[in-house]
């Protein structure tokens, strides 16, 4: 999880660094939709809730501390099941190397060494752009696991060629498990139905071979080498629309292109972005290298990120993938604070604190969101917020009796209750 960090929808990863809380903030506790939520200026709604402990727990004298879980959602009810999907732009530019200059490899995993390790795909060409992408997504999966109520699965997308007799797919939902037929999502980041010691969705996202057709597990699925935008969204609206209704839907779009062709990618009425805005999907999408385009004002990731309430993050680096995102956090979110300290936050908007619960009386635990009420760049932009409380005990839970227990004497005929009888 992240650390306290002002989340733009416009920003460039350069590292894990604070930037700042400076803004006066407005409490709001309380109030329509909810006890727990409030609404944006824009008409979005904001909630928290504590999942764990429930309220009125008891917490034993020895260790004498629980850990405190919470989530902040934006435009749909905290703790409501959550799908993510993992957008992966698999077009023919994404073989490309990711180190520093053009066409060497990249240190995609991070150990300091470009090395064999680096192909994070096995497909023999090490610290490309596609092992950096799939490197960000392990990484991200990694950082939800132990999340509930959590489905997670895959998108990839790179349109075929503009020969008519081409058959091959622009975008196509991976099947992300063993059983038979196609499983759009898991159950959970960690989910091992093949039983193998592997995350099932680890498998799939390491058996992308650019040069074999695209995904290998567990259903082999080609796509096309160009990057066609309206595609990948249609399947990502195809796979939300197939989840349970009033279930909170977020994407992470990575590429490294421009839309291609440009008509690739289309906005307004009828649009798959404008399906996704009215369908209530968070979007955040990542500009990845050099060649990609930036998050101004106006380019195709800015648009579908601010469209859908995400954050654009521009990763010129594709090797800090694996920390982008991760780091990422809900655009609109500045902080949580638990008992007033500031708490890590995940990139759905997870938080944890491990709270002291001693003395044997009870104690108020409260989760606050601060919230940016408008865009997170403008300096006046004001921050409200919003709180969730629980009550807990500090002692050990009590011992059940059972009165009807009995105790039978020596010479086995006396037989003594609870009561002296």
């Amino acid at each position: 999880m992240t650390s306290n960090s002002h989340s733009k929808t416009h920003r460039r990863f350069i590292s894990r660094l604070g930037l700042g809380l400076a803004c006066a903030s407005a409490l709001v506790l309380a109030g329509s939709p909810g006890p727990n939520s409030i609404t944006l200026g824009n008409g979005q709604e904001v909630s928290i809730v504590i999942n764990s402990p429930a309220d009125g727990a008891f917490v034993p004298e020895s260790p004498g501390s629980v850990n405190v879980k919470g989530t902040v959602s934006f435009g749909s009810v905290a703790g409501a099941n959550t799908n993510v999907l993992y957008v992966i732009d698999l077009s023919g530019s994404t073989g490309g190397g990711a180190g520093e200059s053009s066409g060497d490899p990249g240190d995609c995993n991070g150990d300091g060494v470009i090395s064999a390790l680096d192909d994070i795909n096995g497909d023999s060409s090490r610290g490309t752009i596609i092992d950096c992408e799939i490197a960000g997504v392990l990484a991200l999966n990694e950082s939800l696991v132990g999340t509930v109520n959590l489905d997670v699965g895959i998108v990839g997308f790179a349109g075929r060629s503009t020969t008519l007799s081409d058959p091959r797919p622009h975008a196509v939902i991976a099947d992300i498990g063993p059983a038979a037929g196609l499983q759009s999502f898991a159950p959970a980041p960690d989910t091992d139905d093949d039983s193998n010691g592997e995350r099932d969705l680890d498998e799939v996202v390491e058996s992308i071979r650019l040069q074999d057709g695209r995904f290998q597990l567990f259903t082999p699925l080609v796509v096309g080498n160009v990057t066609r935008y309206d595609d990948a969204l249609e399947e990502v609206n195809s796979a939300f629309a197939a989840q349970p209704a009033g279930e909170r839907n977020i994407a992470f779009f990575l590429s490294d292109g421009q839309p291609n062709p440009s008509a690739a990618f289309t906005q307004g009425p009828g649009s798959p972005l404008q399906d996704a805005v009215d369908a209530g999907t968070v979007i955040n999408t990542f500009a990845v290298g050099p060649n990609a385009p930036d998050c101004s004002s106006g380019s195709a990731l800015f648009a579908i990120a601010d469209a859908t309430g995400g954050t654009c993050t521009e990763v010129a680096d594709p090797t800090q993938l694996s920390q982008a995102l991760p780091d990422l956090i809900p655009a609109q979110l500045d902080r949580v604070e638990v008992d007033g300290v500031v708490v890590p936050t995940d990139a759905l908007g997870n938080f944890s604190a491990d709270i002291a619960c001693t003395g044997n009386a009870p104690k108020t635990v409260t989760a606050t969101a601060f919230v940016f009420d408008g865009d997170p760049e403008d300096p006046t932009t004001p921050v409200v917020s919003v709180s969730a409380s629980i009550d807990l005990v500090c002692d050990d839970p009590p011992v059940a009796h059972d009165d009807a227990a009995t105790v039978t004497e020596d010479d086995g005929a006396t037989v003594i209750d609870v009561l002296g009888n």
